[in-house]
């Protein structure tokens, strides 16, 4: 009798604390949503430089790919740093959305570029080219507010 009691209270404690822990999820606000987008961007964005890995034979290129890396590895840990303790109090559903929709932003954009690039012979030589054609995309727009990450907060 005392046994069933015990388990009673036991599953009713349980229950009890899981309804609690659900009543406290939040809805992500602006900045994380924005936070969860930059994860997906920079995700992309440096699996885009691993990619280019046979372009490393080149100095230039190299110091320019290693500093790149270096930057969005350090933007991702801010960003990481600010969600990952804010994750147990948010609905998830919306942040997984924003980071998906930041990864694809940034493949859409690469796509961007290289259509318009495309079009003109010699565009990565001709001034001013890759900035109209990077200027001419709406993912690269989007994608390019990740670049600087003072939405977040000290």
């Amino acid at each position: 009798m005392i046994k069933k009691i015990a388990i009673r209270v036991l599953f009713f404690a349980i229950s009890f604390s899981i309804k609690i822990s659900q009543a406290q999820t939040l809805l992500p606000n602006d900045i994380d949503l924005m936070a969860a987008y930059c994860v997906g961007v920079l995700n992309a964005k440096i699996d885009s430089l691993k990619k280019q890995s046979h372009l490393r034979e080149f100095p230039a290129i190299r110091d320019s790919q290693d500093e790149l890396s270096q930057r969005f590895q350090r933007d991702l840990r801010r960003l990481n740093l600010y969600l990952m303790p804010r994750l147990s109090r948010l609905e998830t559903q919306g942040l997984l959305a924003a980071t998906v929709s930041g990864e694809e932003d940034s493949v859409a954009g690469l796509d961007d570029l290289s259509k318009c690039a495309g079009k003109k012979k010699n565009c990565h030589m001709e001034e001013g080219c890759m900035s109209a054609c990077r200027s001419s995309s709406p993912a690269i727009r989007r994608t390019d507010r990740c670049y600087d990450t003072s939405f977040l907060p000290q």
